[in-house]
């Protein structure tokens, strides 16, 4: 489907629209082990190629995000995003939008700046690939999903389902309330299709925030500790000659405490 064809099928629902542990947290700077954390981003959408010339699209993405350091300046940056894509079309006094969000999976190398202090500016560059969750044209009240607007409009294939690209970026981590806190911006460029019979391609400028957690470093003072701990309390009597028992004189408190099982957990 070629995307100019969009505008058409935005005309036609415009004018139909009836239709626990303990230790010292690892500072950014000197944490060597893994870490994990979520991510969140503001995008900036648009489409490029065969003719496409729509605005921008606001959107978002959000998903998890891991850190598997090489060396000190040398780590992989794998994430796990939910993004949303597309463009806006406007044709003939008529609006609207071509809405697009992919289950995403950017493979990213980092290379750390070195600096002194706690601050850690870092370069982003790498792969991804993107697994289309959702795809239609709003317009005029209503969204019509984009293989509908397909066979209305007579065009041979769709939207495709798998998308790929390059990403390329940087941001600055920093300690925050014991975490490693980041912020990045990134360009996304695809270069596969978006739909059969085209040679349009997804764009999106990333603006983001994130929070990762550091698992503790080989040698470290983390201590993870569960104590279980029984007792059986059983009190004797203490029948001696001519002396009263114990369970005579402390009526209440060999009542209370006779026969008492206790069991503790201590973390």
């Amino acid at each position: 489907m070629r995307v100019r064809h969009v505008a058409l099928a935005i005309a036609v629902l415009t004018t139909g629209t009836s239709l626990t542990a303990q230790g010292t947290a690892a500072s950014p700077a000197s944490s060597s082990g893994p870490s994990f954390g979520v991510i969140g981003a503001f995008n900036i959408a648009n489409i490029r190629g065969d003719g496409a010339d729509g605005d921008s699209r606001n959107g978002f993405a959000v998903g998890a995000t891991a850190l598997f350091r090489f060396s000190p300046t040398l780590a992989l940056q794998p994430e796990l995003l939910f993004t949303q894509k597309g463009t806006r079309v406007d044709a003939d006094g008529l609006s609207g939008t071509l809405a697009l969000s992919y289950l995403e999976l950017p493979i990213q190398l980092r290379v750390d700046v070195p600096s002194s202090g706690t601050i850690r500016p870092y370069l982003l560059a790498g792969p991804y690939v993107a697994f289309r969750t959702g795809c239609s044209v709003r317009g005029g009240g209503v969204s019509v999903d984009c293989d509908d607007v397909a066979d209305f409009i007579g065009e041979n294939g769709g939207f495709k389902r798998v998308d790929y690209g390059l990403g390329v970026g940087g941001g600055i981590d920093f300690p925050l309330a014991g975490r490693t806190g980041t912020v990045l911006a990134r360009y996304g460029f695809g270069l596969g299709d978006i739909a059969d019979e085209s040679s349009s391609r997804n764009r999106v400028i990333q603006f983001g925030f994130g929070i990762r957690f550091s698992l503790p470093d080989a040698g470290s003072d983390w201590v993870l500790r569960s104590d279980l701990h029984y007792e059986h309390h059983g009190l004797s009597r203490g029948r001696v000659e001519d002396v009263p028992s114990t369970d005579a004189v402390f009526a209440t408190e060999f009542a209370d405490g006779d026969g008492v099982h206790q069991l503790w957990s201590l973390n």
